[in-house]
């Protein structure tokens, strides 16, 4: 009968553990739930955080960005 009542502890502490685990994942969830509803990080400092900014124009120093992130994507994909 020994054998059998080690059993039922082994049964215990697997169950115990699955329940932690299950606790853990929960919380977690419930986690990256509410950071998705909000948006990440949306107070900063104690003020809200703007999540979308607002649209401008196209600048000339918009237009030397995107001609550099170009040619390095060329560059890159040209290496071959």
């Amino acid at each position: 009968m020994d054998g059998l009542n080690g059993l039922v502890e082994l049964i215990k502490l697997m169950l115990m553990s699955m329940g932690v685990i299950f606790l853990f994942l929960m919380i977690t969830k419930y986690q990256l739930v509410l950071k998705l509803i909000r948006g990440v990080d949306p107070i900063q400092n104690g003020e809200p955080k703007a999540v979308y900014t607002e649209w401008k124009p196209i600048t000339e120093d918009d237009n030397q960005i995107v001609a550099a992130i170009t040619a390095a994507i060329i560059h890159h994909n040209n290496r071959g």
